[in-house]
C-alpha cells in the first residue's frame, strides 16, 4: 500500500505559511537594525548590554559590526521569503520555490552560523525549523 501525498494546494500553504514566518522574523530583526542604527529605543538599549551567555560563563559582545551585519543578513533572507510567498501567491510556483529554496540554503548555510554565535539556542530552534519547512 501506497502512502498519499498532499496536494498541490496543500503543499502551496505549507510553503507560504513557512515563508511567511522566515518574513515575520526578518521584519522584527528590521525593527531591531533600525533601533540599533538610529541609537534610540527600547531595542537599542539592548543591544547596548547585548551579552552571551554560555553556561557560567557571560561574554559581552563588543562587536557590534558583526552584530548589525548579522541582523542585516537574516533581513536580506526574510526579503527572499516575501519575493517567494508573492511569487506562490501570484500563481509563478516554479519562481517561488526557487527563490524560497535559495533564501533557506543561504540562511542555514551562512545566517545560521553568525545567528549561532549570538544566541546558540536560538538559532537551532530556527534551523531546526527551516528544515522541517523543506
Amino acid at each position: 500500500m501506497f502512502a498519499r501525498r498532499p496536494s498541490k494546494l496543500v503543499l502551496k500553504i505549507i510553503l507560504v505559511l513557512g515563508f511567511g514566518l522566515m518574513c515575520v522574523n526578518a521584519v522584527v530583526k528590521l525593527i531591531g537594525l533600525v533601533s540599533l542604527v538610529t541609537r534610540q529605543g527600547p531595542f537599542y538599549e539592548a543591544f547596548a548590554d547585548f551579552a552571551v551567555v554560555s553556561g557560567k560563563s557571560r561574554y559581552v559582545v563588543t562587536n557590534q559590526t558583526l552584530l548589525m551585519t548579522t541582523q542585516f543578513l537574516v533581513v536580506v533572507v526574510g526579503i527572499l521569503a516575501l519575493i517567494a510567498v508573492v511569487l506562490l501567491l501570484v500563481g509563478k510556483d516554479t519562481w517561488g520555490v526557487r527563490i524560497g529554496t535559495l533564501g533557506l540554503i543561504f540562511s542555514l548555510c551562512i545566517v545560521n552560523f553568525l545567528v549561532f554565535y549570538f544566541a546558540q539556542l536560538y538559532a537551532l530552534v530556527e534551523a531546526l525549523g527551516q528544515n522541517v519547512a523543506t
